[in-house]
């Protein structure tokens, strides 16, 4: 316990710096340590994590090593006052990250009057003069798409729930302690397949190709950042995948007025932009997109 100024019991012992000697208790007396008011190494790794999911990078660029081999903090006088504002107002998470979201650096736009200047002064962003774009994760991808169409399930908490998966991959035997496990089967429900990604049961030995294709980390690891790389699977992998079916069908099916033949092609472009909500494209780009089809 010498991690944190005084926490060491070579220098006065404690009952917040001295772990018990006998087999009782010091499982609590080391959780009561790690979330200790007077333990700011937890909240000033907890802050930084947050920040580092707001802005990709966080104040210390190696969220999982705060040591002497670890980076620097950018901004140490700000991670000080995050850490203790964090700790005065509760250990609230949700409080957390309604600070970072209503401040004026998380507002910025992602462009800057002189980029040219910027970019010569401070070439990584460190200081933040503009907001660096952030890339969805593989379960906000996921997610976006069900709510998108409106099939993402809003309910919160309980069980575990099994999304649809390829079904090459859901086939695929897998031994489980010496025997053959069943075939993967979804949950038969779509309230239930249809809930967010964090709700989504994970097997070790079989993985959701959409997800890992999006660098989704595994459970075998742990994972202080995840990779962004650009490839060519992840584009075949949002044209493959069954739930990009499902939800191209669930956005524009429901939607489109069927022509004299029953062929929608002269509606079909402009619906999905405001649905989405984004805007409506040039009719350039519509006509472009009725003669590609």
């Amino acid at each position: 316990m010498s991690a944190v100024y005084q926490s060491n019991d070579a220098v006065e012992p404690s009952r917040w710096n001295t772990i018990p000697t006998d087999g009782v208790g010091r499982r609590l007396a080391f959780a009561r340590w790690v979330a200790s008011p007077r333990n700011t190494l937890t909240a000033r790794v907890m802050v930084n994590r947050v920040w580092q999911m707001h802005f990709g990078t966080g104040l210390v660029a190696t969220p999982n090593n705060f040591g002497k081999t670890g980076a620097r903090p950018s901004h140490p006088d700000l991670l000080d006052w995050l850490a203790t504002w964090f700790i005065e107002h509760g250990w609230s998470i949700k409080q957390l990250h309604a600070l970072i979201m209503k401040s004026a650096v998380y507002q910025r736009a992602s462009t800057h009057p002189d980029m040219a200047n910027v970019r010569k002064l401070d070439a990584r962003n460190a200081g933040l003069s503009y907001f660096p774009p952030r890339r969805l994760s593989a379960e906000e991808i996921r997610d976006t798409m069900l709510a998108v169409t409106g099939e993402l399930s809003q309910a919160m908490g309980g069980p575990g729930i099994f999304p649809v998966i390829n079904e090459d991959v859901a086939v695929q035997p897998r031994h489980i302690m010496g025997g053959i496990a069943p075939i993967y089967q979804p949950s038969p429900r779509p309230e239930q397949r249809n809930r967010r990604t964090i709700y989504a049961f994970r097997y070790r030995g079989l993985a959701d190709p959409m997800l890992e294709v999006f660098n989704k980390p595994g459970s075998e690891s742990s994972c202080e950042r995840r990779e962004e790389n650009n490839r060519h699977a992840t584009g075949l992998c949002l044209v493959q995948q069954p739930i990009r079916a499902r939800s191209s069908a669930g956005i524009c099916g429901p939607a489109i007025p069927r022509g004299e033949h029953g062929c929608p092609h002269e509606s079909i472009a402009p619906l999905p932009w405001p649905l989405a909500g984004r805007r409506q494209q040039k009719n350039g780009n519509v006509a472009w997109l009725m003669s590609s089809r």
